[in-house]
């Protein structure tokens, strides 16, 4: 390797994670809503560039949602690439969480808890629901671009919740089809392991019947992005991070955080929603889910989420906003 490569690679490993310790500590400068009316709980992805942390909040705020959005930070300030593979110091985060949970719970013990998490963040966000003690119950949980891994034991996170897992999924994901099958999973699940974020979560092999049953709370939901007008708009809606725009926020996020019963009413396993400048093109319909048949390595919904964009009726049980989430 030449002296200036040297240099270079030097220089990245120095600079990113120094960016990662100002941009996700930066003020908030979103704040809405109140705690007295519920908390949802925000984790930006590896690397702790604050993906999200304005987004998140306004998005929620525009879409209805009148509770307070704390973005919980939870790096090692040390990059990206550590802060994926760094499992003990992620699982010691995951109880800070869950010990934060706790607290709030105990003082708003009637208010709705969420929690919103992107790419390496949703492995904390899980870990940390296998955290929080016995008789504390999170409501809802949104998983975006997840690097969980695809088949990653839910059943013991899924305890702690009450509505409904929902996790984003998009095969045209660059860094979770190129980068986290080299890297590894936030989970650690081994080389090659294929994301919840690419392919939606999945039933582990041989998943007991009794077991099986938990995963009804588990809502796989594919998200297109919209074709691209220019290149600016290439880039935000084809990259990792598209599902943290207040928009996407706004339109496919809030609503699933103001279900008033999310554990009977849901995203059906299998729906699909596409951002685009149709109106018609929204998460618009939230049916029943169905337990995916027991086979060797089941994906949970089996029916196409190609056919279900279009086949999904918008005015039949519509839940979302009306404005495009490319808007």
């Amino acid at each position: 390797m030449s002296d200036v490569k040297t240099w270079r690679l030097f220089t990245g490993f120095l600079v990113v994670p120094m960016v990662g310790c100002v941009a996700g500590n930066r003020p908030d400068f979103s704040v809405y809503g109140s705690e007295s009316e519920g908390k949802t709980f925000y984790l930006d992805g590896a690397g702790n560039f604050g993906v999200g942390k304005e987004s998140i909040p306004l998005g929620l705020a525009e879409g209805g949602y009148l509770g307070r959005v704390e973005h919980f930070i939870w790096t090692t300030y040390m990059g990206p690439l550590v802060d994926q593979m760094y499992l003990e110091h992620n699982r010691r985060e995951a109880r800070s969480l869950a010990r934060r949970i706790e607290r709030y719970k105990s003082r708003w013990p009637d208010r709705p808890v969420n929690i919103v998490a992107l790419s390496a963040g949703t492995g904390i966000a899980v870990f940390a629901l296998e955290e929080i003690r016995q008789g504390t119950h999170v409501d809802n949980v949104v998983l975006l671009s997840s690097s969980l891994s695809a088949a990653y034991p839910m059943a013991p996170a899924l305890d702690r919740v009450d509505g409904g897992v929902y996790v984003f999924w998009s095969p045209d994901d660059p860094i979770l089809r190129g980068v986290v099958p080299i890297v590894g999973t936030v989970d650690r699940a081994g080389f090659g392991a294929q994301s919840a974020g690419t392919f939606g979560m999945r039933l582990p092999p041989g998943t007991p019947e009794r077991i099986r049953e938990r995963y009804r709370k588990v809502h796989n939901v594919r998200w297109y992005p919209g074709p691209p007008r220019n290149m600016v708009d290439k880039v935000v809606k084809f990259n990792h991070a598209g599902t943290t725009s207040k928009a996407f926020i706004r339109e496919l996020v809030a609503p699933i955080l103001l279900l008033p019963d999310a554990s009977t009413t849901s995203v059906r396993m299998g729906d699909s929603v596409r951002k685009s400048g149709s109106p018609g093109d929204r998460l618009s319909r939230m049916d029943p889910v169905r337990t995916a048949p027991h086979r060797a390595s089941p994906r949970i919904g089996a029916e196409s989420a190609h056919h279900a964009a279009h086949d999904a009726a918008p005015d039949r049980g519509a839940t979302s906003p009306t404005r495009s989430a490319s808007d």
